[in-house]
């Protein structure tokens, strides 16, 4: 979804910006889909509903939520809140981060 160590630089703050980071996931399970397949279609299950669905494939990343710190981190951003939150509408468990500048890094 959001956090990829190349993609990290999205998040643009000024000195005393804040963000959130809402990422899918339930903080314990990792998948990814092979980036070469996206658009093929492909049967999934709804992780809100948990029927069967027909989708394109996508080259999506769901890191758990050692992994999301992890990146987070390595984005040199200081994680103020993280948790997992279940009361988005639409989506099941979701991580949420937030975030500002490490500005410890900085110097």
């Amino acid at each position: 979804m959001l956090i990829r160590k190349i993609e990290i630089n999205f998040i643009i703050l000024k000195e005393n910006g804040k963000a959130l980071v809402i990422a899918m996931g339930d903080g314990k399970k990792e998948y990814s889909f092979d980036v070469n397949n996206a658009f093929l279609n492909s049967e999934r299950i709804n992780i809100n509903n948990n029927k069967k669905v027909l989708v394109a494939n996508t080259s999506c990343k769901i890191k758990n939520m050692a992994g999301m710190i992890k990146e987070i981190k390595k984005g040199n951003l200081r994680i103020i809140k993280n948790e997992i939150i279940n009361d988005l509408p639409g989506f099941a468990e979701c991580e949420s981060f937030i975030l500002e500048i490490n500005n410890q890094n900085l110097n």
